[in-house]
């Protein structure tokens, strides 16, 4: 429904709306966004975590380059970052539980320029995701384990830097109470459908770090498209019949509070 906007901030450097104080004085906040692939009309429900931390690192693994005909007078950077990738698929596999949702995608792969030299360095990045705090920093300290362990062994060495982005939109069980209601009033009782998490980012989380709140998913599926592209897409289109539903849901979330 949601993509990653792909756009973070170092963990140090992000502000939270809490601490620009805009929230003082706010006792619920409700945010909502619209999804092309859920049918017009219905709106989409997530109690608890409703998106994902969304992460990313990157390793620089450092070697020793030379001509790609004498490989034993080289401590080969893509050798090493190729068992650094394939390790680290048990990073989700193997080292979290079944139960948890965790996403580690090796996303940038970059070395050399010429097919006849083995390259000094390569340099690997890639997209984290996660629902939970202790997965999350369990995940980033399991990673950079494995990383150590395969350079040390291999003779090299590396750079570990990891980039968080937004936390997970946490939506609060009664706020959420308070928008299915409004939903229910405003756009009908079988408006409502009840969904899971999804591991996109979104940057409402820094809004329900600060206080209780809610964010939805307000259908805008075109009803003659059977496909409808997903959002961030080339072809992505909504029916804006959607965003006047998410007026009614606001419209109603004020009457519920208030009345």
């Amino acid at each position: 429904m949601l993509s990653e906007i792909g756009f973070s901030l170092d963990k140090n450097q992000q502000a939270t709306f809490s601490d620009l104080k805009v929230t003082d004085g706010v006792d619920m906040v409700y945010g909502l966004h619209v999804a092309s692939q859920l049918p017009s009309g219905k709106v989409g429900v997530i109690y608890g975590p409703a998106t994902s931390n969304s992460d990313q690192f990157h390793v620089t693994v450092k070697g020793k380059g030379g001509h790609s005909s004498q490989p034993d007078k080289t401590v080969d950077p893509i050798v090493i970052g190729a068992q650094i990738i394939s390790n680290m698929q048990s990073v989700v596999s193997r080292m979290t539980s079944p139960n948890e949702e965790l996403v580690v995608s090796i996303t940038t792969l970059q070395a050399g320029e010429a097919v006849n030299v083995i390259p000094n360095e390569v340099q690997i990045g890639a997209s984290m995701r996660s629902l939970k705090q202790d997965v999350r920093n369990n995940a980033i300290q399991v990673i950079e384990r494995m990383v150590k362990g395969i350079t040390e062994a291999n003779g090299a060495s590396y750079d570990f830097k990891v980039i968080y982005g937004y936390d997970s939109v946490f939506n609060e069980e009664t706020a959420t109470a308070v928008a299915e209601r409004a939903i229910q009033r405003r756009l009908g009782e079988d408006a409502v459908l009840r969904g899971s998490a999804i591991m996109g980012g979104e940057d409402f989380s820094s809004f329900t770090n600060a206080v209780p709140g809610c964010f939805v998913f307000v259908g805008a599926k075109e009803a003659d498209n059977p496909t409808p592209a997903p959002h961030h897409h080339p072809h992505f289109r909504i029916d804006e019949a959607g965003m006047e539903d998410g007026v009614n849901l606001f419209l109603g979330i004020a009457e519920e509070l208030v009345f």
